[in-house]
This record gives structure tokens, sequence and C-alpha cells, in this order.
């Protein structure tokens, strides 16, 4: 089985608090799975493993990656108004594809791909962020 969440640096105890702080400092509240998620781990700590690199199964959702923190994302969310805050979406994984990246539901915990091409201009690609990480694959770089 493929447990790709073992590569992601566990959120100290002491620092638990710490999402509830930034839903203040940013007037957001995150949907609760998402919150869990982000309780537990750091969003921008995955590490693949030695001579391996990680990779989404879909190709055309050009996955780059947990690049930036939650406060990074939030600031992300924060400063650009319209572009995602009338969608209530929340930008938190890196597309070398879609530069609107994809993004967590403010509404309900789905993910979904910023697709600017498409008439639909955000497609669903999962239930919530653990199943969308679920998903991800280490592909070793030496094969």
């Amino acid at each position: 089985m493929n447990n790709i969440f073992g590569n992601f640096e566990l959120v100290p105890n002491e620092q638990k608090g710490y999402v509830d702080e930034l839903e203040k400092e940013f007037n957001v509240s995150l949907p609760p799975i998402f919150k869990t998620f982000c309780q537990t781990f750091v969003l921008n700590s995955l590490t693949p493993n030695e001579n391996h690199h990680v990779i989404h199964p879909n190709e055309d959702l050009g996955y780059e990656g947990f690049r930036k923190s939650l406060v990074d994302r939030l600031k992300v969310y924060s400063n650009t108004g319209d572009y995602y805050q009338n969608d209530r979406m929340l930008p938190i994984i890196t597309s070398g594809i879609h530069n609107g990246g994809i993004c967590v539901s403010l509404d309900n915990d789905e993910i979904y791909v910023l697709n600017e091409m498409t008439d639909e201009r955000f497609v669903k690609i999962s239930k919530n962020i653990f199943e969308f990480i679920s998903q991800l694959q280490q592909i070793s770089f030496l094969n």
C-alpha cells in the first residue's frame, strides 16, 4: 500500500492551536477535514523517500507539490480578492499547468483544480484532502 502520509512532518502538539489563530487572523473558516489535516500535518513538508519523487497519476493536473505553508496560502487567498474569494476556494497545491493551482473549497472540503481554459472554472478532482493525498505516488528516479 502507498502510504504517502508518512512523508509529511507532524505538527508539534504545542502548535496545534496555530490553525485557529490563522483562521482569526485571516478571517476565514477552514472546512473541517482540511482543518484537521493542517492541525495534524505541516502543509508544505511532504518529503519523498531518497531517490524518489512524488507524482499524481492524473498528469493533466500538473501536480508540482505542496510548496507553500498554510500561512502563505492564506495570504494568497486574502490578497487576490475576487479571484479566489468569490468562489470560496483556497489555493493549496502548486500546478505546473493550471496557474490557479489546486484548491480546497471552503464550503465543503472538496478538492478542485482551477482551470481557466474551460467553461467550468473549477473542476472537482477529489472528495477531500485525504483522498487527494492518498492518490499520490512515490516513483524512483533511478529506474
